[in-house]
């Protein structure tokens, strides 16, 4: 695990370290996202944050079938019923 201080600028800027961003794979520009809660401030990159969401839908769809055909076939099930 890594840690490190920073500093919140004038701006509301914050610095992150090379080595972090290296072991992240963060570039330049990068989007990140900031989620808030009783624990504190987590970060992490849009990439990252679309991954987790795809491996949690891999979960619940392992055939890879598309999203759309799975809600119009459940609502086909549901006016059958």
């Amino acid at each position: 695990m890594l840690e490190c201080r920073t500093v919140i600028s004038k701006g509301g800027g914050v610095v992150m370290l090379a080595i972090i961003r290296k072991k992240l794979h963060l570039s330049q520009g990068e989007e990140l996202i900031i989620k808030v809660d009783d624990f504190g401030m987590h970060l992490f990159s849009l990439r990252t944050a679309i991954n987790s969401v795809q491996s949690l839908i891999e979960e619940y769809n392992p055939g890879h079938k598309k999203l759309t055909e799975i809600l119009v076939e459940s609502r086909a099930e549901e006016k059958a019923v």
